[in-house]
């Protein structure tokens, strides 16, 4: 029997949070390049993390049923990170991340903690196209499925109008939309009962009349 004290828990997902701040400041400064390699890292990590269990005592035991922990702090960040970046000094009555039309482009505008100020992700409408067309081509057995699963299978076409950090762009949106389920740390499922390719016709033509008509 080996115990391992709980700050150990307490490193761990401090270090998987920090991780998820670096991914967003990387895509917040276009360096989309060092996003996947981050974002794998950091769900190696995240299993490694969970894979310490803590007993009530505060240190892990090998063969007790337990709990696992984060600090306070360490889930503030995450849910930040997770969020885009929505940390406590964003902009008073803003909700982030928003998302418009612009020049026939998918914006999505988040909060950089960082720097103190919006930033802007955009995917053309082909990319959100080719995101749509490989999820609605998926049979239902193939679901949950993550961005990350998403993003290497659309990155294998090397004329893919779309780069991988703009697929969880899309992926964020479709959420917001209520056609892409949360399954946890599983990924995402679709919608019951829904045509995608329809149902993100319609949300984008509401989101350009939005636009158009401010």
């Amino acid at each position: 029997m080996h115990a391992i004290p709980i700050e150990v828990a307490v490193v761990l997902h401090d270090a998987e949070a920090r991780l998820k701040a670096l991914i967003i400041d990387a895509t917040t400064h276009d360096r989309y390049d060092e996003v996947l390699a981050i974002t794998s890292v950091s769900a190696k990590l995240r299993a490694l993390a969970n894979s310490v269990a803590l007993t009530s005592k505060g240190t892990v035991d090998d063969d007790k049923p337990s709990r696992s922990v984060r600090s306070e702090d360490a889930v503030e960040t995450i849910a930040g990170a997770e969020r885009g970046g929505v940390l406590a000094s964003r902009p008073p009555r803003l909700e982030y991340p928003r998302f418009r039309i612009d020049d026939d482009q998918l914006v999505k505008v988040g909060w950089s903690q960082a720097n103190k100020q919006e930033y802007e992700h955009r995917v053309p409408r082909e990319g959100v196209e080719a995101f749509v067309n490989y999820i609605a081509s998926l049979r239902r057995n193939r679901f949950p499925v993550t961005s990350e699963e998403v993003a290497k299978a659309l990155q294998k076409d090397t004329d893919s109008p779309i780069m991988g950090y703009q697929v969880y762009v899309v992926a964020a949106w479709l959420r917001s939309e209520e056609l892409l389920k949360p399954q946890g740390r599983q990924g995402y499922s679709l919608a019951d009962g829904i045509d995608l390719r329809e149902s993100v016709k319609v949300a984008w033509d509401s989101l350009t009349s939005i636009h158009s008509t401010q």
